[in-house]
């Protein structure tokens, strides 16, 4: 894969037809008969993000992980992305293109422990395609809130949502390492743990969350900012993954995926 950072654009801001979904999904918890007219509604914008929105056309509908009950929008050895050289991208680093190990792993166990989100406020954080989120929302969390910093990431997360007929909640794009952990009864962090200066950040913020009493599940292939961080002690093994031999290819070799949280 040769893509990256294109000089010529960066994340377009959630425009007014998604921010008119969320705004829509919102208000859908006072809908308790999901009215027809909702339904259209939610359609049509729908509709019209995918009609203006290049991640439809960039990227195509996959279910070869480890959540194949889920169909994603990504980028795959079909796609034109897959070597285009960066100029040719029209995304500033489309991480959320890509369905990374560790997120593909919290995903999976939250699927098979639909217990632990069930009813509860959940964030997705550094969500990516949105996966993990749409996870818990299929085990009957009572809210997910989907924050990534990048918004074209989040306007991809709203056609995932689309394409496996779940509302989205809601859509964050603050920074929200250091900031409490009040509202969310569990914190979802699928590969964020990629450099060793912004684990350590990550890790701090989370082992608070968890002292303030967030459940804080951790997906990670085994990268050497955190198996080499002081704070991995603190953690236990929830589950451990085969990753399917695309993942591999798409990571470097990685063969598994761990999911962890706070002892």
């Amino acid at each position: 894969m040769t893509f990256g950072p294109s000089p010529r654009s960066g994340p377009r801001p959630l425009d007014s037809t998604a921010a008119a979904l969320c705004v829509l999904d919102l208000g859908n918890g006072l809908w308790k008969d999901y009215s027809r007219a909702y339904r259209i509604l939610r359609n049509v914008l729908c509709n019209k993000i995918m009609a203006e929105f290049s991640p439809t056309t960039e990227t195509e509908l996959s279910h070869k992980h480890l959540t194949p009950e889920l169909k994603l929008h990504l980028i795959t050895p079909t796609c034109r992305l897959w070597t285009s050289p960066p100029p040719h991208s029209p995304f500033l680093d489309p991480f959320w293109a890509f369905y990374w190990p560790g997120g593909q792993a919290v995903s999976r166990f939250i699927l098979d422990n639909a217990h632990l989100v069930k009813g509860k406020r959940v964030l997705d954080f550094g969500c990516g395609c949105g996966a993990s989120g749409l996870a818990a929302k299929t085990s009957t969390a009572k809210h997910v809130t989907f924050n990534d910093i990048d918004k074209v990431a989040l306007e991809a997360v709203l056609l995932n949502g689309y394409q496996n007929n779940i509302v989205v909640d809601s859509l964050l794009s603050s920074n929200l390492i250091g900031s409490p952990s009040g509202q969310y009864d569990v914190v979802l962090v699928g590969d964020m743990l990629y450099d060793t200066d912004f684990a350590h950040q990550v890790l701090c913020w989370l082992q608070n969350l968890h002292e303030s009493g967030s459940l804080v599940i951790i997906g990670d292939p085994g990268r050497f900012a955190l198996e080499s961080h002081p704070l991995k002690k603190l953690l236990m093994c929830l589950g451990k993954y085969e990753l399917t031999e695309a993942t591999i290819l798409e990571n470097r070799g990685y063969t598994q995926a761990f999911v962890w949280t706070f002892r």
